[in-house]
């Protein structure tokens, strides 16, 4: 059971995003969790032990701000029920995203749809910070579902599943971690800064990833028409390349969808999933978006019935 809210109020969060999608980016937390974090990560460290010792307190800090603020906020609204009920659904819809991930993988295949690929080129990085300039169709689409399907968990399935664990507190807590491995926890120069990040980022995405995969493994045999094998060939692939990815997560759902799909998703020098796949058309991008969107809906349902069976 959580620490607050209710299962009404959770379907209350998913209805705003839904329907109204992201807050103003002026009073976005996610948009003051990267302030936060880039004011104060310029004047620390790069090299050796004491750049890990300053990423584990940068993330300490932070996450600390954030869920203070989180737990200040609802202590504020408490003297009226519904008052803190809208508090814990606005901060709640904040956490995740099922709306613009939506919207952007959809876009992307439409972009490619209509033959501008030069346009969906330039609007990748809207899913992911991969240089677009060189690619292919193809391979901007694949672009385009792979992280779509490793957003899947991130912006939606990890933060109800932190909420249904620790409440909203949870959330932002998730939420913080994973904003902060997306700007400082990768290898380069904030390598030894972002370690801490990176690990934490690492073991709160590893139920959910797998969860994701599950999910869309349930349901991904009904995708389109002449696909009697998709849930066969999705396990099979996911069992088999899953691993190949840098993160020990995010292979899960991609790979996954790239079987249930039946397309090859990768990224030149660093994974190849489903390497006997057809290359990504535009066709294949709505696919996946109604992947994801069935697997959020189902998700959602889940989650639900868990708190309530838990009360």
């Amino acid at each position: 059971m959580t620490v607050d809210g209710s299962a009404s109020v959770f379907a209350a969060a998913v209805v705003v995003d839904v329907l109204f999608g992201e807050v103003p980016t002026r009073v976005h937390p996610v948009v003051w969790m990267g302030r936060v974090t880039r004011s104060l990560e310029v004047r620390m460290p790069r090299e050796g032990l004491r750049a890990v010792v300053a990423g584990g307190l940068l993330v300490a800090f932070t996450t600390g701000i954030f869920v203070a603020g989180a737990y200040g906020l609802l202590a504020a609204a408490s003297h009226n029920p519904w008052v803190h009920a809208a508090m814990t659904a606005l901060l709640l819809t904040t956490t995740f995203s099922v709306r613009l991930l939506l919207l952007e993988v959809g876009r992307l295949g439409k972009l490619l749809d209509s033959g501008r690929v030069d346009e969906a080129r330039a609007y990748l990085p809207r899913l992911c910070s991969r240089d677009a300039s060189e690619l292919t169709a193809a391979d901007v689409g694949a672009a385009g579902i792979s992280s779509g399907a490793e957003n899947a968990v991130d912006s939606i399935i990890a933060p109800w599943l932190w909420w249904l664990a620790l409440g909203v507190p949870g959330a932002v807590l998730y939420r913080v971690i994973n904003t902060m491995d997306a700007m400082i926890g990768y290898r380069g120069e904030y390598e030894r800064l972002g370690k801490v990040a990176a690990r934490l980022d690492d073991l709160a995405d590893w139920i959910p990833a797998r969860m994701t995969a599950i999910l869309m493994w349930l349901i991904g045999g009904r995708l389109g028409a002449g696909r009697p094998t998709a849930r066969l060939r999705g396990l099979a692939v996911t069992l088999r390349d899953a691993p190949q990815t840098p993160s020990p997560n995010g292979g899960w759902p991609m790979a996954m969808t790239a079987g249930l799909i039946g397309v090859r998703l990768g990224k030149p020098d660093v994974y190849l999933l489903n390497p006997e796949g057809a290359e990504v058309t535009s066709h294949d991008l709505a696919l996946a978006v109604r992947l994801i969107r069935r697997t959020a809906a189902v998700a959602a349902i889940l989650v639900v019935a868990s708190h309530l069976a838990s009360c």
